[in-house]
């Protein structure tokens, strides 16, 4: 599930329209979702509702390309990864590291000396949050200087994005890379992702969207084949509703591990005691791909 978000950030909370039905849907993704991805106010709706982290106003608009560092190398979310990378960030609100660490047990996994947290994750990976958008384009945070320059509210430039802040020039796109990365592990493609995000509501303010990704009759080998997939972890949570078989997921575990993990070999009888089943001798499988 995508959780995106939205420019209501003046408003608490429980102001926000659709509150109480986004609380329902966090409320019932806990049993029917394998893993949430919270972006900028959907993350911060998300550490407020699971866990009563609040947010809390800057004294001005953090908009730009700030670089954030990795703090757990060899992470999922992050392999491919340097140690530091640049990511848009756009808010005017921020949450306090000292209370994701004070009321949650959530891992953060990037920080920056202008952003703070960047993006912090559960340890199982089935929570999410990302307060930068690396699913931006090129000219997303130019579209956003410009509307908001004719709103009379006097925005700054955005730092580090302009060529010599002149805004005439065309902005620097310096975060495909790591997006690309983050946003292949997490199972979806960014053209996906920058389709879904140019959608948009009306109502008060716009709408955070929220996206659910159901198998349904997809084969994993189907969803492969489509870009998107669930992550990993969840996949390990859950293979049985996933799957048509045990033996699907046997096929999964076996290419997946042996081609993304550092081990040398994985036996199938650690598989199949895994999922349950007894391993037995038989002849040697094929396989042709057309």
């Amino acid at each position: 599930m995508i959780i995106t978000g939205a420019p209501i950030e003046h408003l608490p909370f429980e102001e926000v329209d659709y509150w109480e039905e986004f609380s329902q849907v966090l409320e019932w993704s806990k049993t029917h979702v394998y893993s949430t991805l919270h972006i900028c106010w959907g993350a911060q709706a998300g550490l407020y509702a699971r866990y009563g982290v609040d947010k809390h106003q800057m004294e001005q608009k953090l908009s730009g390309i700030y670089p954030q560092d990795t703090l757990k190398e060899g992470h999922l979310l992050f392999r491919g990864f340097d140690d530091s990378y640049v990511a848009p960030h756009s808010r005017y609100t921020e949450i306090y590291k000292e209370e994701i660490l004070g009321k949650t047990n959530l891992e953060i996994l990037s920080e920056g000396e202008q952003v703070g947290v960047s993006i912090l994750a559960s340890r199982d990976l089935r929570e999410i949050y990302s307060f930068g958008h690396l699913e931006y384009d090129r000219d997303t945070l130019a579209k956003e200087y410009f509307r908001d320059c004719e709103a009379g509210l006097d925005p700054h430039i955005p730092e580090n994005y302009f060529k010599n802040d002149d805004v005439n020039e065309t902005p620097c796109l310096c975060w495909s890379s790591s997006a690309a990365l983050f946003f292949s592990v997490t199972g979806l493609t960014m053209p996906f992702i920058r389709k879904l995000l140019l959608t948009g509501k009306k109502g008060r303010g716009r709408c955070s969207f929220i996206w659910i990704f159901i198998r349904g009759i997809m084969t994993y080998f189907d969803a492969f084949k489509s870009g998107n997939l669930v992550l990993p972890s969840a996949l390990l949570l859950h293979f049985k509703e996933l799957f048509p078989s045990s033996e699907d997921f046997l096929v999964w575990q076996f290419f997946y591990l042996q081609n993304t993990s550092a081990l040398d070999e994985l036996s199938p009888s650690q598989i199949a005691e895994t999922i349950g089943k007894r391993t037995c001798r038989c002849q040697p499988i094929h396989f042709k791909f057309d």
